[in-house]
């Protein structure tokens, strides 16, 4: 949406900027005003916009541009001050004048106002000159950003405006020939890039909102950021490569492009002219791209593992190109598994299934060469490997003691079922009953009690058991069983620490379910598996009645 530029002043340079606005502008946002009334309709008429008064502009202008001399500025401040005061508004006060700093142009204006120095030249009226721009502390990077943006009038409508959250998103390191960072005190960066290709400039802003970033053409202003801006540190390597990934018999180029931060670009230049990209700062931040040979053709393969604390998910998809540069699936799967869980979340765990899947892949994988790779689980997966094969980094152990993946998997499942079958604290305290306690420690605190103060407490809240001494004051012990496993539990209860924190000690054997480990054999078994636990549990009527029956331990 524009908003109102108003200009006080139409004198050579004031004509001039007003001129190059008007070419980029809508001219009904446009306000021409003059001491001298009539030079100010004269010019309005030839751009079609409006002219009004002085106080007129003060008063609407969203940017009010002082074009007037420096020995006149003094007075037509003193003219607008009541004016610019009387605005509840947020604008910016743009001056021509040598000689007079920005600071002293807001004091002449009478307030704290944003003030932006601009350095015209008259060809900027045909669209050939260049604008050097400076800013108050209190100018945004977006109100610097817009107004660069107005002062260059041709715009590359065919590249499309970019807005994300960072400027690292814009994927800017992959076609910047230099760039110009202005960091403003009031908030936000400013940035003038000159792109790789020539006259090519772009303007971008970055703020807590975000960034917005266009295209435009001036080779002025290219020219300079080129000159004074960083050439930046991002590398680009034209991979030894050449591909025939859109299968029309000629060979393609691949450039990989790297940036200080840390994220990756790969790029495939194609006979037509046509580009595909996939870049990290666009979501595929996990993603392995590799080149993989199938039949006699050329393919992209897009592997995606990602590992979390309670499962990982597998994706890969193998694709060529189109003359376009969109891509064309030749095959592609997915796989999730959840490997922490307990109780019959384990029957999600299928070992054959997994190791079906990561055949695919790592056949795929076996005739493929790795062009970029963002996932450091894989990459030191291919290093302890050797080669590209993915076997599956949180197998840990049981990979490297020679078992073949699927044995790995069916093993690893076995311990999934030992770890289900071991019960946690809630478990004990609400499935106990009188009936399972065969003796506890203390005389007053009969099964009876102890499975009722257990069941109460079964729904408490853990604690983190700091301040908690080795040894206890007050302890019970006790004996119970659980239907299903074997032999006798133990259940220890102490106090000592903070009032209130009673720590809780759960040993025994846990009647797990287990399967064959051989690929080639079926069935299960029962496998009795030792447990030990310490918790702490906030329950001030359990503590309670520890310290109340409880035995003395000191």
């Amino acid at each position: 949406m524009y908003q109102t530029i108003g200009f006080i002043g139409t004198g050579n340079m004031g004509s001039a900027v007003a001129r190059a606005a008007a070419r980029r502008l809508p001219p009904e946002t446009i306000l021409l005003s003059n001491r001298t009334p009539s030079k100010a309709r004269t010019l309005a008429g030839e751009l079609g916009c409006a002219a009004g008064p002085v106080s007129q502009a003060a008063e609407e202008g969203k940017y009010i541009f002082l074009g007037v001399k420096p020995q006149m500025m003094a007075d037509l401040l003193e003219e607008t001050a009541s004016a610019l005061a009387r605005r509840r508004d947020r604008f910016v006060l743009v001056t021509m004048a040598a000689g007079l700093t920005m600071k002293r142009i807001a004091a002449l204006a009478g307030g704290d106002y944003p003030v932006i120095r601009i350095m015209p030249n008259t060809p900027c009226a045909v669209g050939e000159g260049v604008i050097l721009c400076d800013a108050s502390e209190n100018v945004t990077a977006e109100e610097l950003a817009s107004l660069l943006r107005e002062a260059v009038n041709d715009r590359i409508v065919s590249r499309r405006s970019i807005e994300c959250r960072l400027m690292a998103e814009t994927q800017a390191w992959t076609w910047t020939g230099a760039e110009w960072v202005v960091p403003l005190a009031g908030g936000g960066k400013l940035y003038l890039i000159a792109t790789t290709t020539p006259g090519e400039i772009a303007v971008a802003c970055e703020a807590s909102t975000g960034v917005y970033l266009s295209f435009y053409k001036s080779q002025e202003l290219y020219d300079i950021v080129l000159a004074a801006g960083d050439p930046g540190s991002y590398t680009e390597n034209l991979l030894p490569d050449t591909p025939d990934l859109d299968h029309d018999g000629t060979p393609d180029q691949l450039f990989l492009h790297t940036s200080p931060e840390g994220y990756w670009c790969l790029q495939c230049l194609l006979g037509t002219g046509e580009v595909w990209m996939e870049s990290s700062s666009r979501g595929a931040g996990q993603d392995a791209l590799f080149l993989c040979r199938k039949d006699g053709e050329d393919y992209l393969l897009r592997y995606t593992p990602l590992v979390g604390s309670d499962g990982c998910s597998y994706n890969y998809k193998l694709f060529h190109l189109n003359g376009e540069g969109g891509e064309v699936k030749e095959e592609d799967g997915s796989l999730d598994i959840t490997y922490n869980v307990e109780g019959e979340g384990t029957e999600r765990f299928a070992p054959l299934d997994i190791a079906a899947y990561m055949r695919e892949v790592n056949g795929l994988l076996a005739d493929s060469t790795l062009l970029v790779n963002g996932s450091p689980a894989l990459a030191e997966t291919f290093r302890q490997e050797g080669r590209l094969y993915d076997s599956l980094s949180w197998l840990g152990e049981l990979r490297k003691e020679g078992r073949s993946m699927t044995e790995a998997l069916l093993a690893y499942q076995n311990r999934l079922m030992a770890k289900a079958a071991v019960p946690t604290r809630d478990e004990v305290f609400s499935q106990i009953r009188e009936e399972n306690i065969l003796e506890t420690s203390s005389e007053e605190i009969t099964p009876a009690v102890l499975s009722t103060m257990l069941n109460q407490a079964a729904r408490s809240p853990g604690a983190d058991g700091s301040g908690f001494p080795e040894e206890a004051e007050y302890a019970l012990e006790a004996v119970f069983t659980r239907e299903g496993d074997y032999g006798e539990q133990r259940l220890q209860l102490e106090t000592g620490g903070p009032a209130g924190v009673v720590r809780v000690t759960v040993s025994g054997q846990a009647t797990a379910v287990q399967y064959a480990e051989n690929p080639a054999a079926s069935g299960t078994y029962l496998h009795d598996e030792p447990y030990s636990f310490t918790e702490y549990v906030k329950s001030m009527s359990l503590y309670n009645q520890l310290v109340r029956y409880g035995t003395e331990e000191n």
